[in-house]
């Protein structure tokens, strides 16, 4: 296609950013995908225009960390959770569940109903029966990533809905070694010391504390650190990817290095709340599992974010009602909202305060997900075939975080009254806006699922 054919689309005036640099360019999109990059003095003919001028044009994000029918209905989180997530620049979400046998088809067609984004599903291996149909989900689901958590296990005195975990280090080396008989597998790593965060929370328990500092000592950052570096372990004896997800602070960052150093497959993910809250100053309703830390955790997840050590961000988006909140901290779900901020999180507290670049903020935001699980340069990037992913921001427009703002399906903001400087003006979903001005633009089933492939690798020929 030439530039005087016509495109669908032309985005304009702008300057396009990906991890190796800026350029000032006009972006032509046709049939949903990048058909050119162009010199922004080509004359060019398309039935709309976008105006970018001054603003810049950053690939779709991609939020490695979302949960939909967390303490909710499914449909309605997804329908919500995924609105406000386009909102904040998000063309793609990774969506983790807990699937029962026979429950992916079902929460697959609602979730087609529902999003407003693209999306893609990982199931849990949590006892035999899930790990069952891991061939199945790698061969025919489309879905080649599976999660696992080393945490929530014999729990001490667990609240309804917490004892459901039957992993073991058994059952998860047997899960690693077949999901290393495909190319294009993940495991991800809910990376918790089970027995030494159990003894810890009765002894913090037996002193009569109850708050968010309280709920930190209880996941002292050791167990952290040592599931890490376990799972590393596991993942390089079978020779699997892995992702772990969620890392918290300092002694996280300390066994992901280690681990690194050992199998350079083994990537990092940390969330909006590791870099934004500290226990001793933040709402009790800001409690995750693993627990935000101190003020130098936040400060070492920023570093870590800029050397490269941690990989990606996601949203860890668990949403709850304020109510919900009420209690005591040992009884209070975990999680929160997170949807739609991991973008303007990084681009006012990373970017515009000098911790990032603006490059390296869309690698951490996009392309080094896109890496990892194996849709680059599909997504991720604005290069000619990719997908018209893209969001336009404005590094200078300052707002006030708010419920109302986001519109998650949570009736409260864990960041609300924040004032966050970098926002996006309008994203774009294969060719499509999605979202503008802060309002959804699409009707719900917009998104569509993105199949991921995992090959068998051919048998190893006899010597």
């Amino acid at each position: 296609m030439s530039a005087s054919t016509g495109y669908d689309v032309v985005i304009e005036g702008g300057t396009l950013v990906s991890g190796d640099g800026q350029t000032a360019a006009t972006l032509a999109v046709a049939g949903g995908r990048i058909a050119a990059v162009l010199d922004p003095e080509t004359p060019v003919e398309a039935s709309a225009r976008i105006d970018a001028s001054g603003k810049h044009v950053l690939p779709g994000a991609i939020d490695t960390h979302m949960h939909w029918g967390y303490k909710g209905d499914f449909s309605d989180q997804c329908r919500l959770d995924s609105g406000s997530a386009a909102i904040g620049g998000i063309t793609t979400a990774h969506v983790m569940h807990r699937f029962q046998p026979g429950q992916f088809h079902e929460l697959k067609a609602l979730a087609l109903e529902n999003a407003i984004i693209d999306f893609m599903l990982t199931p849990t291996v949590f006892n035999d029966e899930t790990a069952a149909f891991i061939e199945e989900a790698v061969e025919e689901w489309g879905c080649p990533s599976w999660k696992f958590y080393l945490s929530y296990r014999d729990r001490p005195d667990a609240p309804e809905g917490d004892d459901w975990n039957g992993l073991t280090d058994g059952l998860l080396v047997d899960s690693f070694e077949r999901l290393s008989d495909y190319d294009g597998t993940l495991a991800l790593a809910h990376a918790e010391n089970a027995e030494i965060c159990n003894r810890a929370i009765a002894k913090v328990r037996a002193t009569g504390r109850d708050d968010l500092v309280a709920w930190e000592d209880g996941h002292p950052g050791v167990s952290e650190a040592e599931a890490v570096m376990r799972a590393g372990l596991f993942a390089e004896y079978a020779g699997v990817p892995l992702l772990v997800v969620h890392m918290s602070g300092r002694d996280s960052l300390l066994g992901l290095e280690r681990a690194k150093s050992f199998w350079p497959k083994t990537y990092g993910e940390t969330c909006p709340h590791y870099l934004f809250h500290t226990a001793s100053h933040s709402d009790r309703a800001v409690k995750f599992s693993p627990p935000v830390r101190k003020a130098e955790d936040v400060e070492a997840m920023w570093e870590a974010l800029g050397s490269g050590l941690l990989d990606v961000v996601g949203a860890d988006n668990a949403s709850t009602m304020l109510a919900a909140k009420e209690g005591s901290i040992w009884e209070i779900p975990r999680g929160g909202p997170g949807s739609g901020l991991i973008l303007p999180l990084i681009l006012s507290e990373g970017v515009n305060r000098g911790r990032l670049s603006l490059e390296r903020a869309v690698e951490v935001t996009s392309s080094n997900a896109a890496r990892i699980f194996g849709l680059y340069p599909r997504k991720g990037a604005l290069q000619v075939g990719s997908d018209a992913d893209l969001s336009v921001v404005d590094l200078g427009l300052t707002k006030t975080v708010s419920h109302e703002l986001l519109k998650t399906w949570s009736d409260h903001s864990l960041y609300a009254g924040a004032e966050l400087t970098g926002w996006p003006l309008l994203t774009m979903l294969r060719g499509q806006v999605v979202a503008q001005d802060f309002e959804v633009r699409v009707d719900p089933g917009f998104g569509n699922f993105v199949h991921r492939t995992g090959v068998r690798r051919a048998a190893a020929s006899p010597s």
